[in-house]
């Protein structure tokens, strides 16, 4: 696709547009009934993750984010043995911190679970730790109309921002409107801006979904499940030349 290499991206910081996720591996709610099925498929069994993974990084951009439990990690070095590739990483325990410095991710997201509550304590710590391990210090939110103004005022050190983005304006929370209004004003402050749920736990097709997402967003994060489904994303991305 004439991207640059993984360690160009890795020194630069600069992200591919599409970085494929894990949400479904670890049954996430969004998917409804069909979260317990990806769980018992995937979570225990790296090797199939890791196939997932590497046929992503072959086809399209050698970039995964994950969540650090044992078998996500597991997957991740099991491509590794095999090819570079860039992990960007969101923790729900300040603890994990220390555990994710091997895998040198350029990014470190909190998880909305804890940003949410926007405790200076923890979010100060967060800052303070990832900064240890050299990476850039970021917020997932499932409250981006509210939390991200809050954020931009109090943390500036923040540098990026996940966030669900769709057209339907599911999961955007308060609402699709001020969702978009704090992406908008986060990106004239310079922050970088990843996407999730920009499929809308698959209610969208990639087209229709990046055509709107890539107004405001510079990445999209997205838990594929099949390799068609990797392949329709790439053909989408050539489509509208967002390379």
């Amino acid at each position: 696709m004439g991207v640059n290499t993984s360690q160009q991206m890795q020194r630069t910081r600069q992200v591919p547009p599409i970085i494929h996720g894990s949400s479904p591996f670890i049954g996430a709610s969004q998917f409804g009934e069909k979260a317990y099925e990806y769980y018992k498929k995937f979570y225990n069994n790296p090797k199939l993750m890791a196939e997932l993974f590497a046929y992503f990084s072959e086809k399209a951009y050698p970039w995964v984010h994950v969540i650090p439990y044992p078998t996500l990690i597991r997957a991740v070095e099991l491509v590794r043995d095999e090819m570079e590739l860039n992990v960007i990483i969101t923790i729900d325990e300040i603890g994990q911190i220390d555990d994710i410095s091997d895998l040198n991710p350029p990014y470190v997201f909190l998880h909305a679970s804890l940003a949410d509550s926007l405790s200076k304590r923890i979010i100060d710590k967060f800052v303070e730790k990832v900064k240890e391990i050299d990476s850039i210090p970021c917020i997932a939110t499932h409250n981006p109309g509210e939390v991200i103004q809050r954020i931009e005022s109090n943390f500036p050190e923040i540098e990026a921002y996940l966030s669900p983005l769709n057209p339907l304006g599911i999961y955007m929370s308060p609402n699709f409107e001020l969702t978009l209004k704090a992406l908008e004003m986060a990106k004239k402050n310079e922050k970088k801006i990843f996407g999730m749920k920009v499929l809308a736990a698959g209610k969208l097709n990639p087209e229709m979904a990046f055509r709107f997402a890539f107004k405001y967003c510079d990445s999209a994060i997205i838990g594929f499940v099949k390799k068609e489904e990797i392949d329709l994303a790439i053909e989408a991305i050539r489509k509208l030349k967002i390379l």
